[in-house]
């Protein structure tokens, strides 16, 4: 990504295009990671007064619909037989690929770390939207027992800490003690 993290008016150059990224986004068939890559890098940024509109209309608009969450992040399953978790991509039909099958040197693979990078970076947004949507799709059973399996690639495991970390234990830490 060629847009400088500090700098007001890259970062809000993606606005002008929103409908059309978030549109290809959903029909997007392949596991190519640009719009994963740039919403990431847009939504990381902790530029002073940037307002992340782009980041925020990509929770309130795409994250609403939960069959293009689906086709857009990969979900955790484990199966009931063996307690084996499984990675469930929907981008050209269902693939599930048992996580610790998954080699970095393919696509898929490379696909859902962008996509876990992503939620991790949505996580500094505080909408309400993207912790219901989150929680359903990533259970917190499912991610404890990824990070208990012994197979798994240290980089999947570091994201999906930072997913318990950033999703699970923010949306408890949400303002509730105010009310």
């Amino acid at each position: 990504i060629l847009i400088w993290i500090d700098d007001l008016d890259g970062l809000e150059q993606p606005n002008f295009y929103q409908i059309m990224i978030f549109n290809t986004m959903k029909s997007d068939k392949t596991y190519q990671t640009y719009y994963l890559e740039l919403l990431e890098h847009i939504s990381s940024s902790k530029a002073y007064n940037l307002i992340n509109s782009f980041r925020d209309a990509f929770i309130t608009t795409v994250m609403t619909d939960a069959e293009t969450l689906k086709a857009i992040f990969p979900v955790l399953k484990k199966k009931e037989e063996g307690g084996e978790i499984y990675v469930e991509f929907n981008r050209d039909g269902p693939m599930e690929v048992a996580l610790s099958e998954l080699h970095k040197e393919e696509e898929p693979y490379r696909y859902f770390i962008a996509a876990l990078r992503v939620i991790v970076a949505l996580s500094t947004s505080k909408f309400i939207t993207f912790y219901h949507e989150f929680i359903k799709i990533y259970p917190l059973n499912v991610l404890q027992a990824a990070l208990g399996a012994p197979k798994i690639n240290v980089e999947l495991k570091m994201l999906i800490h930072l997913i318990v970390l950033y999703v699970y234990f923010d949306y408890l830490k949400l303002p509730f003690n105010f009310i």
